[in-house]
């Protein structure tokens, strides 16, 4: 290069040193310079893009002075620049070429070859996209962050940027963030720049560099999303136990808050900062915003109001107070969405030290979902509320608020939860419960509640037995099994739970009708694997999928199976013969509009349980491609982690849609054996 650029001043002296011809040859020299350095650095497009630059300057030479001595060398190709740049051109590839090499022992990199030779624009963008983040959610941010000069869109280029620093430290999550701010700022439409530098900014913020995220969130120009990237800030801070820096951050976000304009993004914007100033203790920041958003939402509709309002009772948690809770829970219009809200709100309590819970704020929990008509959802989160309270020692709050609870039902389950010594009142009404299902289940608490005292525990336990014994029908008996399986599960008694569904299942195979013996098998296996019970899940999906087969009538075994094969595609857990025993069924179906849903659940399901080959069987009786290509893309990746690599690659190379072949690639172990390298190879571009 530098021979190169020798000549290039050699020639300049000749043309006239500081004339026209030898400044467009200087800067086309210093292109070159350029191009060459980005390669070096991984930043092939911008390599590409400066020596495409010297190109067009060698262009502009020959058409600005044709009969130079300068542009007749571009000419006739000895000018010391034109081969250098059609050099630089034909392998500022070369990069390329070494991930090839690299690709036949690393099917991540497999993946970027296939992604980087798809067409220029958008193809070639959402297949690298997809192949980064696939390599940032393995752990291999590095990688992800290495190829995102590759994409031209400046947004999906901070996509990559963020999901592969978030594996970095934070020195390195710094770097690949920086990259991302710039990225950002080149995005020429406000609504667009304003929400990627907000990602940026949460980014900076979780990797512990809040004082550059502080610095990018005054280049946001949309004020809800530069403050909700403030809000990022505090919540970071403290984290990481600055409370004074994180109440600044936060007291210069809630000052700024008029400048937006929307009024649903300014009551999410304060429900973000409320939530913030309640994790670091300074909640009456939080009850003076939960109050503006309450005021703020209380003129709209219920279908819009309702659903801010359940993100805000998340927020009043963190105040540990009742006041909050009880007017954020009042204001919400819908029963149940006011009994969801707060049972994710119980969840958030989690969360909240222990010395900041007071009693009056369980007691709220209760009362407030008592209230409402979904008596049935609400009494669970009342009776959690209850327990919690027993567990925390709140014992005069508990018994207090017990005068309250009124439904039967709730009401046994909270004396349940009230200790001991309320189970013989809580015993006395159990038979005031008119469903037969739930008074069986409550019998579990109850033995749950005398866990102390073995002989109490068994009986009450065998009161639940006989309860479900002494229905009429052997469905009603299946039932209620089920219903005392379901407490095991919310109780988390693992023992409870096996030996109900086990009666469940024995009371089921003498149940006649097939697609009342299918349900009852189905719920119950649901439930087994909630309760991590594999085998016993897999007796009753195997067991389920031979009653579905029995059902006369297709459609009513078309739902019944659908449901069936969704349940073992989407749960973890089911086991193979579980999955080959539901697919021989699918493969029965025959109606073409539902058959390739079946197909493409059952080939999933399979897939996932171990059982590849029964999957990549029931892809080719699929017809829909779409589908065909996302069943193989799991497969590929799940026979690859079992070591299958052949049949993984052959898998692969089936799959028609790039950026899912890519991805299936990314997803596969970082090192694939010899054995790979002739699979590998012949899935890597050549061009």
């Amino acid at each position: 290069m530098r021979a190169a650029l020798l000549l290039v001043a050699l020639f300049a002296l000749f043309v006239g040193g500081c004339g026209a011809t030898g400044k467009l040859l200087d800067r086309a020299g210093d292109a070159v310079v350029r191009g060459r350095a980005a390669t070096r650095s991984g930043d092939f497009a911008g390599a590409r893009d400066a020596h495409r630059e010297a190109l067009r300057l060698l262009d502009e030479l020959v058409k600005a002075e044709p009969d130079s001595t300068a542009a007749r060398g571009v000419v006739a190709g000895t000018a010391a620049v034109g081969p250098t740049v059609a050099g630089a051109l034909r392998d500022h590839e070369a990069p390329l070429v070494e991930l090839r090499a690299e690709a036949l022992t690393d099917p991540g990199l497999a993946g970027l070859a296939v992604a980087r030779a798809q067409p220029d624009g958008k193809p070639r963008d959402e297949a690298i996209v997809a192949v980064a983040e696939a390599l940032a959610s393995s752990k291999r941010g590095h990688l992800a962050v290495r190829v995102a000069s590759w994409v031209t869109d400046p947004a999906k280029r901070v996509a990559i940027l963020v999901a592969g620093a978030s594996g970095l430290d934070k020195a390195a999550a710094l770097v690949a963030l920086d990259q991302a701010a710039a990225a950002a700022r080149a995005i020429d439409i406000v609504t667009d720049r304003s929400p990627a530098l907000e990602r940026v900014v949460v980014a900076l913020a979780a990797s512990g560099n809040t004082r550059r995220a502080m610095e990018l969130t005054r280049t946001i120009l949309e004020p809800a999303a530069r403050l909700r990237g403030m809000a990022a800030i505090g919540d970071a801070l403290i984290e990481g136990g600055d409370g004074t820096a994180a109440t600044d951050a936060l007291d210069e976000a809630v000052k700024a808050l008029e400048l937006v304009d929307d009024s649903t993004e300014g009551s999410s914007v304060r429900i973000s900062l409320a939530r913030a100033y309640g994790r670091g203790a300074a909640v009456d920041g939080t009850k003076t915003l939960l109050t503006e958003v309450v005021t703020d939402v209380g003129k709209r509709p219920p279908l819009l109001r309702d659903p801010i309002l359940a993100r805000a009772l998340r927020a009043a948690v963190w105040t540990g107070d009742a006041e909050p809770l009880t007017r954020v829970a009042q204001a919400i219009d819908q029963d149940d969405v006011a009994v969801d809200a707060l049972a994710a709100a119980f969840d958030e309590l989690s969360e909240l030290p222990a010395a900041r819970v007071k009693p009056a704020l369980l007691v709220a929990f209760v009362t407030s979902a008592l209230s409402r008509k979904a008596v049935d959802r609400g009494g669970h989160v009342a009776v959690d509320a209850l327990r919690e309270l027993a567990r925390r020692g709140f014992v005069t709050e508990l018994r207090s608020v017990l005068e309250e609870v009124r439904h039967p039902e709730a009401r046994v389950r909270a004396l349940a939860g009230a200790g001991p010594a309320a189970v013989p009142e809580a015993e006395g009404l159990v038979e005031t419960i008119f469903d037969a299902e739930a008074r069986a289940a409550v019998w579990v608490d109850l033995a749950l509640a005398m866990a102390a005292t073995p002989t109490e525990s068994r009986r009450l336990l065998d009161r639940a037995h006989a309860t479900a014994e002494g229905a009429e029908t052997v469905a009603g008996r299946v039932l209620r099994w089920l219903a005392i399986a379901a407490r095991g599960v919310a109780l988390r008694q693992r023992q409870v739970t096996q030996n109900a569904l086990q009666q469940a299942q024995k009371h089921a195979d003498a149940v006649t009708d097939p697609l009342t013996r299918a349900t009852g098998l189905l719920r119950g296996a649901a439930l087994a694997l909630d309760a991590e019970l594999p085998a016993l899940a897999s007796t009753l999906l195997v067991r389920a999928a031979a009653a579905i087969d029995a059902v006369a009538f297709e459609g009513a075994k078309l739902q019944a199976l659908l449901e069936a094969t969704r349940l073992a595609a989407e749960r973890t857990g089911v086991t193979a013969d579980a999955a080959r025993a539901l697919a021989k069924v699918a493969t029965g179906i025959t109606d073409p509009g539902r058959r390739a849903s079946v197909l493409r659940q059952a080939a999933v399901a399979c897939v996932r349980a171990g059982a590849a080959d029964e999957g990549l069987a029931l892809v080719d009786a699929m017809s829909d491609q779409e589908g065909r290509d996302a069943v193989l893309e799991q497969a590929s990746a799940a026979l690859a982690s079992a070591g299958r690599w052949t049949a993984a690659l052959q898998a692969a190379k089936r799959i028609t849609h790039a950026t899912r072949q890519a991805r299936a690639l990314a997803t596969m172990p970082a090192t694939a054996p010899a054995e790979a390298t002739d699979g590998l190879r012949a899935l890597i571009p050549r061009s």
